[in-house]
């Protein structure tokens, strides 16, 4: 379990270039043969592309597609490693 946080960041480089903003109250994570499942209530956004996928957030919604699958929403999210 992680308290509040917050976070700002940008990434530039020649495999990958991405924006974030992060904000989150709490959050709870579990790990189960490769699936990773979080709850806890954010307000995330940015955006990321390289050679690793595509991934982006707005106010909590979001996805990443590459080689990292995940589906987000402010209060859940579910991700897997299809690698």
């Amino acid at each position: 379990m992680n308290g509040p946080a917050a976070g700002v960041g940008a990434q530039a480089s020649l495999v990958q270039v991405g924006v974030h903003a992060a904000a989150e109250l709490a959050r709870a994570e579990v790990s189960v043969a490769g699936i990773n499942a979080g709850v806890g209530f954010n307000l995330n956004t940015g955006a990321s592309a390289g050679v690793d996928g595509v991934s982006a957030n707005f106010l909590g919604f979001g996805f990443s597609v590459g080689p990292t699958m995940a589906v987000r929403t402010p209060v859940a999210d579910v991700s897997c490693c299809i690698t």
